[in-house]
């Protein structure tokens, strides 16, 4: 239980859990916080020994990736995860570590992760290949911040309205009627985004787009409403969330439960490369002063990682040189 639902060690001690627990059998004594922590670290051993017999049994090598998250604390934290093929020819995909970060956007993080984990291991004998460092996740992650960092104050606004329905039972009910009655299409739910994940801000930011028309005419129904965005505000957040679209398309492509592979990443950047591009040359000034700044914190990344996800595409025998030539 404690394993499979991530409950505290400390249950053994709570007295409800005890009386819970003698209710079903009255004679089973607890047992200590020292005893079930000893237990889980046994299993937890164990299960390491077999993932290592069944690796060093394989017939080929172990290919690593490492994936970055960080928590509701903002503590950074780097899953190893290793890929790797039995004597079946049958797929695995096992997490070899998770280290905690003390600077999760330094080099130093990425490296101490490979290492600490190889070490843990004692995979020394075993040849891995160089593990396949993925930060583009979190420069997907720092250019949408940066995006809604750019346009705040218009952010703040929809955000307010969005609460302002959402946080009482009588405004919802008012915002529903006016909707019913004004006959949006939109199937979208108004959602209250979670302000440290970018990805929930751009999910509120499209569903309040669609459903501006019935903002735009609240204030007729619900005098205290006075928040009401300005259509300039609604256009802003639209041409916004076309780029945030970009990032967020990418960003669940390269997090899919898949893990998809090298080759994959060049088709995600290249498209987000060149709609930038675009954008930056745009006649609209509000769309090139939106997007000018993202382009160049993006080139960076694209001139130091092109070549090797350029090279990962060659090797798949789908693409070859035809669709890195036609790229660029």
């Amino acid at each position: 239980m404690i394993i499979q639902h991530e409950y505290p060690l400390h249950i053994v001690e709570h007295p409800a859990f005890i009386d819970f627990v003698r209710t079903l059998q009255p004679q089973f004594n607890m047992v200590s916080f020292n005893t079930i922590q000893g237990e889980c670290v046994a299993i937890y051993l164990g299960e390491k020994q077999n993932l290592l017999n069944l690796i060093r049994g394989i017939p080929g090598r172990v290919n690593l990736t490492l994936d970055l998250n960080t928590s509701n604390l903002n503590i950074g934290y780097a899953f190893l995860t290793g890929h790797f093929i039995d004597d079946d020819w049958n797929l695995h995909r096992r997490v070899l570590n998770v280290v905690m970060l003390p600077f999760p956007d330094s080099d130093y993080a990425f490296n101490q992760a490979v290492v600490s984990c190889i070490s843990d291991w004692n995979l020394e004998n075993r040849l891995f290949t160089l593990p396949l460092i993925n930060p583009l996740q979190m420069k997907l992650c720092r250019l949408a911040q940066d995006a809604l960092g750019a346009m705040g104050e218009v952010t703040r606004r929809i955000r307010e309205s969005v609460k302002y329905v959402k946080t009482s039972e009588t405004h919802d009910e008012k915002f529903a009627e006016l909707r019913q009655r004004l006959q949006v299409p939109s199937t979208k739910e108004l959602i209250i985004d979670d302000q440290t994940k970018w990805n929930t801000t751009y999910q509120m930011l499209v569903a309040a787009c669609e459903l501006k028309e019935v903002f735009a005419c609240l204030d007729t129904s619900d005098p205290v409403y006075k928040i009401n965005p300005s259509m300039d505000d609604w256009k802003q957040v639209e041409i916004l969330c076309t780029y945030l679209k970009l990032f967020y398309d990418a960003a669940c492509i390269l997090t899919a439960p898949t893990y998809p592979p090298a080759n994959a990443f060049y088709h995600e950047v290249s498209k987000v490369q060149l709609e930038l591009t675009h954008a930056a040359m745009s006649q609209d000034p509000f769309v090139s002063n939106l997007t000018k700044p993202l382009k160049e914190k993006f080139d960076q990344y694209w001139r130091d990682c092109f070549l090797v996800l350029a090279i990962a595409v060659v090797m798949d025998p789908r693409f070859k040189m035809k669709l890195v030539e036609f790229s660029f």
